[in-house]
């Protein structure tokens, strides 16, 4: 599905065929913000569906981490041994590692990198939607919902976080019918 299409579903929803009451750029920050809700509630239940794996190089004892890493899911070294997290106070050893800040550090020279991904934010409607399919449902809802309730939410954040804690229940939900493992399970409805 392409942003373009969700927006026309939307749009039908909402009662704003004609383009009045928001525009293209209006939608698409919305959708960016309900897709931000989805993604780190399904994060949080660790589905496997927002994990991407990196072979990282470190240089004296550290590098940077991928620009869309949200949490780490597993790291392993060279030779696919685990290693295990470490608080950054502790004494860190080839067989160990931890984050700070934006900075994975380790005494391994190279590690495979498991972690959880934010997806890019959408800059145009002709951009496809990157979320798995299971989750777009409730994506439009959400939007819908901000786009219906923008008035309250511009000026009550208890409003806008009750939002997002409802959505994010809705994603857990899903997760939670289907197992944290990546399928993509058509729906009969």
């Amino acid at each position: 599905m392409y942003v373009s299409d969700l927006i026309a579903e939307i749009r039908k929803a909402i009662n704003d065929p004609n383009v009045l009451e928001f525009s293209n750029e209006e939608l698409l920050e919305l959708i960016n913000e309900a897709q931000s809700w989805i993604v780190n509630g399904a994060i949080n239940q660790e589905y496997l569906g927002f994990v991407k794996s990196a072979e990282l190089t470190l240089t004296d004892g550290k590098t940077a981490l991928p620009p869309d890493f949200v949490r780490e899911y597993a790291v392993l070294d060279a030779g696919g041994t685990p290693l295990y997290s470490l608080f950054p106070s502790d004494r860190i050893d080839e067989k160990g590692y931890t984050i700070v800040g934006r900075e994975l550090h380790s005494g391994a020279d190279k590690v495979k990198f498991f972690y959880f991904y934010m997806p890019p934010r959408y800059l145009d409607v002709s951009e496809e939607i990157s979320i798995p399919d299971l989750f777009i449902p409730v994506l439009k809802e959400a939007v819908i919902s901000l786009a219906l309730n923008r008035i309250e939410l511009t000026n009550d954040a208890a409003v806008r976080g009750t939002l997002m804690s409802n959505f994010e229940a809705r994603v857990a939900q899903i997760v939670s019918n289907v197992g944290r493992a990546y399928n993509e399970i058509r729906m009969p409805l």
